[in-house]
């Protein structure tokens, strides 16, 4: 599947007020795992924003390990808010003002996965 719908959005509400308590990282993605269930797994791309809105970190496919420093600043901190940003993304928005956009950006192979919505 290729890009959010906006019934999608249903799969994401659970997210709210959960907190990141693992970042795992490999060559293939990146995964952020939440307390009290579920995880989120990065294929492709997703971004780390300041309260401001200004990207502060990424990673993509291939990324580096040590290359990006941080995603650990989202770490036991609570979800406030889950948004359907885009027709191919989604934000986590934290307590610590800092957000977390997931981006969908290609069309033949999954770019991220929550629970049972595989995009």
């Amino acid at each position: 599947m290729y890009g959010l719908k906006p019934t999608d959005i249903e799969y994401l509400k659970h997210l709210r007020n959960a907190q990141i308590t693992q970042i795992c990282v490999g060559l293939y993605d990146i995964q952020f795992n939440f307390h009290p269930r579920d995880n989120v797994s990065v294929q492709e791309h997703c971004e780390l924003l300041d309260g401001s809105g200004a990207i502060v970190d990424v990673w993509e496919e291939n990324t580096r390990a040590g290359m990006f420093r941080r995603f650990p600043e989202i770490l036991m901190t609570a979800v406030v808010a889950v948004i359907n940003d885009t027709p191919n993304s989604f934000v986590l928005k934290f307590a610590n003002e800092m957000s977390l956009r997931v981006i969908d950006n290609d069309e033949h192979y999954e770019s991220f996965s929550v629970g049972n919505l595989y995009v």
